[in-house]
Protein backbone atom coordinates (compact mmCIF):
# COMPACT_ATOMS: atom_id res chain seq x y z
CA UNK A 1 0.00 0.00 0.00
CA UNK A 2 1.41 3.31 -1.07
CA UNK A 3 1.80 6.20 1.42
CA UNK A 4 -1.02 8.03 -0.36
CA UNK A 5 -3.35 5.05 -0.02
CA UNK A 6 -2.38 4.64 3.62
CA UNK A 7 -3.21 8.28 4.29
CA UNK A 8 -6.61 7.90 2.61
CA UNK A 9 -7.43 4.77 4.65
CA UNK A 10 -6.36 6.34 7.95
CA UNK A 11 -8.24 9.56 7.20
CA UNK A 12 -11.38 7.62 6.27
CA UNK A 13 -11.10 5.55 9.45
CA UNK A 14 -10.75 8.66 11.62
CA UNK A 15 -13.70 10.36 9.93
CA UNK A 16 -15.89 7.28 10.40
CA UNK A 17 -14.77 6.93 14.01
CA UNK A 18 -15.54 10.59 14.77
CA UNK A 19 -18.92 10.25 13.07
CA UNK A 20 -19.80 7.14 15.09
CA UNK A 21 -18.72 8.73 18.37
CA UNK A 22 -20.77 11.86 17.58
CA UNK A 23 -23.85 9.75 16.81
CA UNK A 24 -23.34 7.81 20.06
CA UNK A 25 -23.05 11.02 22.12
CA UNK A 26 -26.15 12.54 20.52
CA UNK A 27 -28.15 9.33 21.00
CA UNK A 28 -27.08 9.11 24.64
CA UNK A 29 -28.14 12.71 25.29
CA UNK A 30 -31.50 12.15 23.60
CA UNK A 31 -32.04 8.99 25.63
CA UNK A 32 -31.17 10.76 28.88
CA UNK A 33 -33.52 13.60 28.03
CA UNK A 34 -36.35 11.17 27.27
CA UNK A 35 -35.72 9.39 30.57
CA UNK A 36 -35.72 12.72 32.42
CA UNK A 37 -38.86 13.85 30.66
CA UNK A 38 -40.56 10.59 31.54
CA UNK A 39 -39.55 10.91 35.19
CA UNK A 40 -41.11 14.38 35.50
CA UNK A 41 -44.16 13.78 33.29
CA UNK A 42 -46.08 17.02 32.54
CA UNK A 43 -43.88 18.81 35.07
CA UNK A 44 -40.73 18.63 32.95
CA UNK A 45 -39.09 21.94 32.07
CA UNK A 46 -39.45 21.17 28.35
CA UNK A 47 -43.25 21.30 28.69
CA UNK A 48 -44.27 24.95 28.17
CA UNK A 49 -46.85 26.68 30.35
CA UNK A 50 -50.27 26.57 28.67
CA UNK A 51 -51.57 29.61 26.84
CA UNK A 52 -55.26 28.70 27.16
CA UNK A 53 -56.80 31.10 29.75
CA UNK A 54 -58.98 28.40 31.34
CA UNK A 55 -56.10 25.96 31.75
CA UNK A 56 -53.98 28.73 33.27
CA UNK A 57 -56.82 29.61 35.65
CA UNK A 58 -57.31 26.05 36.91
CA UNK A 59 -53.59 25.64 37.54
CA UNK A 60 -53.46 29.00 39.34
CA UNK A 61 -55.84 27.56 41.94
CA UNK A 62 -52.77 25.75 43.31
CA UNK A 63 -50.69 28.96 43.47
CA UNK A 64 -50.37 29.07 47.31
CA UNK A 65 -48.54 25.74 47.12
CA UNK A 66 -46.48 26.77 44.12
CA UNK A 67 -45.41 29.97 45.87
CA UNK A 68 -44.28 28.09 48.98
CA UNK A 69 -42.47 25.51 46.84
CA UNK A 70 -40.72 28.16 44.77
CA UNK A 71 -39.43 29.87 47.92
CA UNK A 72 -38.37 26.69 49.70
CA UNK A 73 -34.90 26.78 48.17
CA UNK A 74 -35.13 23.11 47.19
CA UNK A 75 -34.32 23.64 43.51
CA UNK A 76 -33.96 20.61 41.26
CA UNK A 77 -31.08 21.55 38.95
CA UNK A 78 -31.98 18.69 36.58
CA UNK A 79 -35.39 20.23 35.99
CA UNK A 80 -35.00 24.04 35.92
CA UNK A 81 -38.67 24.98 35.69
CA UNK A 82 -39.78 28.61 35.50
CA UNK A 83 -42.34 30.30 37.78
CA UNK A 84 -44.82 30.44 34.90
CA UNK A 85 -44.63 26.66 34.54
CA UNK A 86 -45.21 26.23 38.27
CA UNK A 87 -48.16 28.62 38.53
CA UNK A 88 -49.87 27.94 35.20
CA UNK A 89 -48.81 24.37 34.44
CA UNK A 90 -48.05 21.20 36.37
CA UNK A 91 -44.40 21.85 37.15
CA UNK A 92 -43.10 21.26 40.68
CA UNK A 93 -39.62 22.52 41.73
CA UNK A 94 -38.74 19.24 43.41
CA UNK A 95 -37.19 15.93 42.47
CA UNK A 96 -39.59 13.07 41.64
CA UNK A 97 -38.33 11.20 44.71
CA UNK A 98 -39.01 14.10 47.07
CA UNK A 99 -42.40 14.68 45.50
CA UNK A 100 -43.44 11.06 46.00
CA UNK A 101 -42.24 11.25 49.59
CA UNK A 102 -44.44 14.33 50.13
CA UNK A 103 -47.43 12.58 48.56
CA UNK A 104 -46.98 9.59 50.85
CA UNK A 105 -46.41 11.70 53.97
CA UNK A 106 -49.14 14.30 53.46
CA UNK A 107 -51.77 12.29 51.64
CA UNK A 108 -50.96 8.61 52.03
CA UNK A 109 -50.68 8.42 48.24
CA UNK A 110 -48.16 5.88 47.00
CA UNK A 111 -49.44 4.77 43.61
CA UNK A 112 -52.11 5.37 40.95
CA UNK A 113 -54.83 3.54 42.87
CA UNK A 114 -54.34 5.48 46.11
CA UNK A 115 -54.07 8.77 44.17
CA UNK A 116 -57.34 8.11 42.34
CA UNK A 117 -59.16 7.16 45.54
CA UNK A 118 -57.82 10.09 47.56
CA UNK A 119 -58.75 12.54 44.81
CA UNK A 120 -62.22 10.96 44.63
CA UNK A 121 -62.74 11.55 48.34
CA UNK A 122 -61.47 15.11 48.05
CA UNK A 123 -63.80 15.83 45.14
CA UNK A 124 -66.70 14.40 47.16
CA UNK A 125 -65.97 16.87 49.99
CA UNK A 126 -65.80 19.72 47.50
CA UNK A 127 -69.08 18.64 45.90
CA UNK A 128 -70.94 18.34 49.19
CA UNK A 129 -69.80 21.76 50.35
CA UNK A 130 -70.44 23.34 46.94
CA UNK A 131 -74.02 22.03 46.88
CA UNK A 132 -74.63 23.43 50.36
CA UNK A 133 -73.15 26.74 49.29
CA UNK A 134 -75.35 26.95 46.20
CA UNK A 135 -78.47 25.88 48.11
CA UNK A 136 -77.88 28.61 50.70
CA UNK A 137 -77.84 31.13 47.86
CA UNK A 138 -80.89 29.49 46.28
CA UNK A 139 -78.96 28.53 43.15
CA UNK A 140 -80.39 25.39 41.56
CA UNK A 141 -78.19 22.81 39.82
CA UNK A 142 -79.79 23.80 36.51
CA UNK A 143 -78.94 27.47 37.04
CA UNK A 144 -75.38 26.53 37.98
CA UNK A 145 -75.06 24.41 34.85
CA UNK A 146 -76.36 27.21 32.65
CA UNK A 147 -73.88 29.66 34.15
CA UNK A 148 -70.93 27.37 33.53
CA UNK A 149 -72.04 26.54 30.01
CA UNK A 150 -72.49 30.24 29.33
CA UNK A 151 -68.82 30.72 30.22
CA UNK A 152 -67.80 27.76 28.07
CA UNK A 153 -66.84 25.69 31.12
CA UNK A 154 -67.37 21.93 31.21
CA UNK A 155 -69.99 20.87 33.75
CA UNK A 156 -69.26 18.09 36.23
CA UNK A 157 -72.73 16.75 37.06
CA UNK A 158 -71.41 14.82 40.07
CA UNK A 159 -70.50 18.04 41.84
CA UNK A 160 -73.98 19.49 41.48
CA UNK A 161 -76.13 16.53 42.49
CA UNK A 162 -76.07 14.66 45.79
CA UNK A 163 -76.29 15.22 49.54
CA UNK A 164 -75.14 18.46 51.13
CA UNK A 165 -74.52 19.75 54.64
CA UNK A 166 -73.89 23.19 56.06
CA UNK A 167 -72.09 25.65 53.75
CA UNK A 168 -68.51 26.36 54.79
CA UNK A 169 -67.02 28.74 52.21
CA UNK A 170 -63.64 28.91 53.93
CA UNK A 171 -63.34 25.12 53.91
CA UNK A 172 -64.57 25.01 50.31
CA UNK A 173 -61.85 27.36 49.08
CA UNK A 174 -59.25 25.47 51.10
CA UNK A 175 -60.35 22.08 49.75
CA UNK A 176 -60.51 23.28 46.14
CA UNK A 177 -56.93 24.55 46.29
CA UNK A 178 -55.64 21.56 48.24
CA UNK A 179 -57.27 18.92 46.05
CA UNK A 180 -56.17 20.79 42.91
CA UNK A 181 -52.60 20.64 44.22
CA UNK A 182 -53.00 16.92 44.92
CA UNK A 183 -54.03 16.49 41.29
CA UNK A 184 -50.98 18.51 40.21
CA UNK A 185 -48.59 16.47 42.31
CA UNK A 186 -50.17 13.18 41.25
CA UNK A 187 -49.85 14.11 37.57
CA UNK A 188 -46.15 14.97 37.94
CA UNK A 189 -45.55 11.75 39.89
CA UNK A 190 -47.37 9.98 37.03
CA UNK A 191 -49.95 8.46 39.32
CA UNK A 192 -52.51 10.28 37.16
CA UNK A 193 -52.49 10.65 33.39
CA UNK A 194 -52.59 14.24 32.04
CA UNK A 195 -56.09 13.95 30.54
CA UNK A 196 -57.57 12.73 33.79
CA UNK A 197 -55.69 15.46 35.66
CA UNK A 198 -57.08 18.11 33.31
CA UNK A 199 -60.63 16.78 33.79
CA UNK A 200 -60.30 16.95 37.57
CA UNK A 201 -58.89 20.47 37.34
CA UNK A 202 -61.83 21.44 35.11
CA UNK A 203 -64.28 20.26 37.77
CA UNK A 204 -62.45 22.11 40.54
CA UNK A 205 -62.24 25.24 38.41
CA UNK A 206 -65.98 25.08 37.80
CA UNK A 207 -66.63 24.73 41.53
CA UNK A 208 -64.44 27.77 42.23
CA UNK A 209 -66.25 29.89 39.63
CA UNK A 210 -69.66 28.96 41.05
CA UNK A 211 -68.71 29.58 44.68
CA UNK A 212 -66.44 32.65 44.60
CA UNK A 213 -66.56 36.05 42.96
CA UNK A 214 -62.87 36.57 42.20
CA UNK A 215 -59.34 35.84 43.38
CA UNK A 216 -59.76 38.20 46.32
CA UNK A 217 -62.80 36.27 47.53
CA UNK A 218 -61.21 32.88 46.93
CA UNK A 219 -57.86 33.84 48.44
CA UNK A 220 -59.35 35.46 51.55
CA UNK A 221 -61.52 32.40 52.18
CA UNK A 222 -58.56 30.06 51.71
CA UNK A 223 -56.40 32.16 54.04
CA UNK A 224 -59.08 32.14 56.75
CA UNK A 225 -58.94 28.36 56.82
CA UNK A 226 -55.19 28.23 57.45
CA UNK A 227 -53.96 27.32 60.95
CA UNK A 228 -52.54 30.37 62.81
CA UNK A 229 -49.06 28.85 62.83
CA UNK A 230 -48.99 28.36 59.05
CA UNK A 231 -47.22 31.62 58.29
CA UNK A 232 -45.58 30.39 55.06
CA UNK A 233 -48.91 29.87 53.33
CA UNK A 234 -50.40 33.04 54.84
CA UNK A 235 -47.51 35.05 53.39
CA UNK A 236 -47.93 33.24 50.08
CA UNK A 237 -51.60 34.23 49.86
CA UNK A 238 -50.80 37.82 50.85
CA UNK A 239 -48.27 37.97 48.01
CA UNK A 240 -50.71 36.41 45.54
CA UNK A 241 -53.39 38.96 46.41
CA UNK A 242 -51.21 42.07 46.36
CA UNK A 243 -48.14 41.68 44.15
CA UNK A 244 -48.49 42.70 40.51
CA UNK A 245 -46.22 39.80 39.49
CA UNK A 246 -48.41 37.17 41.14
CA UNK A 247 -50.34 34.74 38.91
CA UNK A 248 -53.61 35.89 40.50
CA UNK A 249 -52.91 39.41 39.26
CA UNK A 250 -51.87 38.18 35.83
CA UNK A 251 -54.69 35.68 35.19
CA UNK A 252 -58.26 37.09 35.34
CA UNK A 253 -61.00 35.25 37.20
CA UNK A 254 -63.49 33.78 34.66
CA UNK A 255 -66.73 35.64 34.07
Amino acid sequence: MSPRETTIVVTTFVVVLVFCVTILIVATRIRRRKIATGAYGPGHYSVPAPTDPWRRFTSALTAPYGRVEARSGQVDLRNPVKPEQIFFGYAVPSTPGNLKTSLAREWGVTDAASATETIRKGMARVGENLRAHLAARQVTPQTAQERLRGLGIAVDEALLHGPSGQPEPDALAFDIARVANLVRWSAVAQYLDPRTADAQMDALGGAAVLAFADWQDFGARYRSRLPPADTAFAKAVDWLLTDAKSPWKQQPWPG
